[in-house]
């Protein structure tokens, strides 16, 4: 057999069986827009009030922006995540058109923060953006400045109390729910979640939480980090799916080990990134469901790729597949990881592993322009880069295939033991794979989180 008939039946091999790239999801790593448009009260801004807050996101890799042009007129597709502060918007209301930008950017997989306030406040002047996503603001006062009541989030997980300064109540609606309570009867709503497409919107009834005397303060610094964590970005990206393969099937398995029912959702793409299909499920407590995409939902047939959306701490999902000709099967648990910097390591220490492969995804909302590098040497362990190669990914798209494709002029691809992408985007995920000439043998392996 030749060099050029190996790889290409190693090239073979892969597209046939290679319908498993687990992903790694998200990160406290964001670009945050603070609008200060429609006026700051008093100092309120990321420079002045909140000038602890922003030292802290700062140190966690959060980079902050603030911005007197208003949304409406903003490319905000550079943003992770917006902020639309009461204090800092005192003197005119968010207009339809601004609200409609923000949507947009929700929808496509932004995160927006709306701090409201008191009934003696103007927080008419951020109620639309709240309405919007099924949230009203000052439904009453609120009658204590401690909060110990929360809702199982990911946002409020491990919190045990919040300090806040003559906030709001608020009401909700679908598809929001309340996930912070200022009393145990829970008729005090303080802060509120939704998702809305493939974004996520956080509302809270009160301006002065992370106030720099407030942010010391209970578990206010927690909160904050896990909040714009989680409103950064917060998906599991499932990268590669089998599509119009009618070989194998695919799974997504969830379980809910919580002592209540749970939310969770799907969401397909094809292999543009573009949305093929959004479903909704509940489990009850302690239960389990087995989602058969094929099979359940009509567009799986033609889905690249997609993402599991839960924000319960107790829910855990795995990504599951099997060859209905040949019964093969694997299955990945999903993680919330992604990152700038990954490295795919190949199994080198078996003379039968006859081909290596990778898949690698944009889980981001903007393109990802990657250098790829593969490493090795003559010897295997050389420390040479023996190739390198640049990949343009856009949003929600992925790219899988043996080492050979990602890297044309590679001379023996054999030498290569490990490859190394590199991007400005924060939310790469990724799989290696390797395997004997008759796919009889495969061994899947995360990539590496490099720093």
């Amino acid at each position: 057999m030749t060099a050029r008939t190996s790889r290409l039946c190693r090239a073979a091999c892969l597209a046939a069986i290679l319908t498993i790239c687990l992903p790694f999801p998200a990160l406290a790593v964001g670009r945050i827009l603070w609008d200060t448009h429609h006026g700051v009260l008093n100092d309120y801004a990321p420079s002045g009030q909140y000038a602890d807050l922003t030292l802290l996101l700062q140190r966690h890799g959060f980079t902050m922006t603030t911005s007197a042009t208003g949304v409406a007129d903003l490319d905000l597709s550079g943003y992770d995540v917006v902020v639309a502060c009461l204090a800092s918007a005192w003197d005119s209301a968010y207009t339809a058109a601004e609200v409609d930008a923000l949507t947009n950017f929700v929808e496509a997989g932004g995160g927006l923060l709306v701090l409201a306030d008191n009934t003696s406040t103007p927080v008419a002047n951020v109620a639309p953006l709240a309405t919007a996503f099924g949230v009203g603001v000052a439904a009453a006062n609120l009658t204590s400045n401690d909060v110990t009541v929360f809702g199982r989030h990911l946002v409020t997980l491990g919190l045990d109390s919040v300090k806040l300064l003559s906030g709001g109540a608020l009401s909700v609606d679908s598809p929001a729910s309340a996930i912070a309570w200022s009393d145990a009867a829970k008729t005090k709503i303080v802060a509120a979640a939704a998702r809305k497409g493939l974004g996520r919107v956080v509302v809270i009834g009160d301006v002065n939480l992370f106030r720099t005397d407030l942010l010391p303060q209970a578990g206010n610094k927690k909160l904050s980090l896990s909040l714009f964590a989680w409103l950064a970005d917060s998906i599991l990206p499932a990268p590669h799916l089998t599509g119009g393969d009618t070989v194998w099937r695919d799974l997504i398995e969830v379980q809910n080990a919580g002592s209540e029912a749970a939310e969770w959702s799907l969401t397909l793409v094809d292999k543009d990134g573009q949305t093929l299909a959004e479903k909704s499920y509940s489990l009850p407590a302690l239960g389990y469901a087995s989602v058969d995409l094929k099979a359940a939902i009509p567009e799986a047939g033609e889905a690249a790729a997609g993402y599991v959306l839960s924000d319960n701490p107790d829910v855990s999902c795995r990504l599951s597949y099997q060859a209905t000709a040949g019964g093969g099967v694997a299955q990945f648990r999903l993680a919330r990881q992604t990152a700038s910097k990954l490295l795919f390591e190949f199994a080198n220490f078996d003379a039968s592993v006859a081909w290596k492969g990778l898949a690698i995804m944009n889980a981001g909302r903007k393109t990802a322009n990657l250098t790829l590098e593969a490493l090795g040497g003559a010897s295997g362990g050389d420390g040479e880069v023996l190739a390198a190669a640049s990949v343009s990914l856009a949003p929600g798209v992925r790219r899988v295939g043996v080492v050979g494709d990602f890297f044309t002029g590679l001379a023996d691809p054999d030498a290569v033991t490990a490859v190394r992408a590199t991007s400005a985007s924060s939310r790469l995920a990724g799989i290696a794979i390797s395997g004997t000439a008759d796919a009889g043998k495969l061994l899947f392996t995360p990539a590496a989180v490099l720093p």
